[in-house]
């Protein structure tokens, strides 16, 4: 049997919370329960110098210029026996010229022409400016160098000759370099009848492809769980409609309306014992709302006026994801167990089941996000592919894979759309430490921006710890992220 509960929604008087602390005070109306659902319509080599050894700096630590990165290698491999790769991984640890004890060289040389190779991988891939070689022993051998990027497995050869220090060592032979492709692995080739170059590190140089030092707009405090209450939970998910206006649905701490400069429009009442998830609106000004105590969603006009609620057996702590379709109106919620994934359809005017979408079963929180673009397609994201699905939404048949090669080791959180079909994907977890990646409509990464902060030693304006939400406006000059206890915006101009 189907609940059918009351969702009484009174508008409070509230302070707006600024950046600038200015004060607005919200009409206090008072909205009767509506118990009839209403229908709402629906590569050239440049020369090779040497420069002397610098002083150690951090992996993936940024210079001067943000865009810039220098990354030591954070894996390696040999097919040479007997060695130990490893002690190419990192920064430089050699001070004293020949210690063998600390880098990796051949310790078996033999008089034939055989090649061996020393593999580095770093943290992510970088449009490579140079490769810094640290040798530590031996200078002056001949050796190879090639970079690729592990994903697509496209690389170049960049260097074939002598790699000399004018006379320092330790010292660095520099390798400028100019790549077409970003590329995240190093492969050093030598001659087993040469002289063993010790190596102490190599240093990977370049840009990160896309990266913009944007400056945030706004960053409002909103109200939070302690994290050190064992029974805290984040805040749910946002939207945005077409004229900017932001709803948040903010976990057990309300339902609000901000508009687009970050001032509070309206703070909506909901039961004491609700934990929002997340809250859609469609073009009429229409709000879905999910909640994952009662395992319900609410429908709302946009003055909060109640409309209906629907919904049931939703697995635990389910549903977390809601979108409306802008075809005919219908509402979309993810559900899924341990062994069941799927996405149920339900009608907007009387919130009745229409039918369940079943998709690869992938375990709790195995998809990220439900969301559609202009033309009515369904996406989602697979966590477990690295991928994000576009659906057919009646037949929930896979229409395309994209972003995989954009998205692999990162761990994503939430996505957004534009009317473009520029995709606005929001990470917890990133190689490059960057908290949004921005994908073209074919899936291929354009632009990325703020950053992520793993142990709260830093939490300024632009870093995220925990983000939670994304939404982005449908011309895309303003998007939105949520993260336990802050919204903040970002601003672009039209030509972006």
């Amino acid at each position: 049997m189907k609940r059918i509960g009351l969702f009484f929604i009174s508008v409070l008087v509230v302070t707006a919370i600024s950046c600038g602390a200015s004060i607005k005070t919200v009409k206090s109306t008072s909205i009767a329960p509506n118990l009839t659902p209403t229908i709402i319509s629906t590569t050239p080599v440049a020369p090779i110098k040497s420069i002397p050894l610098p002083t150690m700096i951090p992996t993936s630590s940024i210079i001067q210029n943000p865009r810039i990165r220098r990354l030591w290698a954070v894996n390696a491999t040999t097919d040479l026996l007997s060695s130990e790769p490893e002690m190419a991984i990192g920064s430089p640890d050699v001070e004293e010229c020949g210690n063998s004890f600390r880098s990796w060289h051949n310790l078996q040389p033999q008089d034939n022409f055989t090649e061996y190779s020393l593999n580095l991988t770093y943290p992510f891939a970088v449009l490579a400016d140079e490769i810094n070689i640290v040798i530590s022993g031996n200078p002056g051998g001949s050796i190879r160098v090639e970079v690729l990027d592990s994903t697509s497995g496209l690389g170049d050869e960049v260097f074939t000759g002598k790699a000399t220090t004018s006379g320092k060592c330790p010292g660095i032979f520099t390798i400028p370099i100019e790549v077409e492709n970003a590329v995240d692995t190093v492969i050093l080739t030598f001659n087993n009848n040469d002289q063993p170059i010790q190596i102490d590190a190599v240093e990977l140089v370049g840009t990160l492809n896309g990266f913009i030092d944007q400056p945030v707009f706004w960053r409002i405090p909103i109200p939070a769980d302690s994290l050190s209450d064992p029974d805290s939970q984040f805040p749910g998910g946002i939207a945005a409609d077409r004229l900017g206006t932001l709803f948040l649905a903010n976990g057990r701490n309300g339902l609000y309306r901000y508009d687009v400069e970050g001032n509070l429009l309206q703070a909506y009442s909901v039961p004491d014992q609700s934990n929002l998830t997340d809250v859609a609106v469609d073009r009429f000004g229409t709000l879905v709302v999910a909640d994952n105590v009662y395992q319900w969603f609410v429908t709302l006009l946009f003055d909060g006026t109640q409309l209906n609620t629907g919904g049931d057996d939703f697995a635990w702590n389910y549903p977390k994801e809601v979108a409306i379709s802008p075809y005919d109106g219908n509402i979309y919620l993810l559900d899924e167990t341990e062994e069941v994934s799927r996405i149920r359809v339900y009608t907007s005017d009387t919130a009745e089941w229409i039918r369940d979408i079943y998709l690869e079963s992938r375990g709790l929180d195995g998809y990220k996000g439900l969301a559609f673009d202009a033309d009515a397609v369904l996406y989602t994201i697979d966590q477990y592919e690295a991928a994000i699905l576009k659906l057919d939404p009646v037949s929930g048949d896979i229409l395309d894979a994209i972003g995989y090669l954009s998205l692999t080791r990162t761990s994503k959180q939430d996505f957004a759309l534009d009317d473009a079909g520029n995709i606005y994907v929001l990470m917890s977890t990133s190689p490059d430490e960057n908290a949004v990646y921005v994908l073209d409509p074919q899936g291929n990464l354009i632009k990325r921006f703020g950053k992520l902060n793993y142990d709260g030693s830093e939490w300024g304006e632009g870093t995220f710890q925990f983000p939670v939400g994304i939404a982005v406006t449908g011309d895309g000059r303003f998007v939105f992220i949520c993260e336990n206890g802050f919204l903040t915006a970002y601003r672009f101009e039209e030509d972006r």
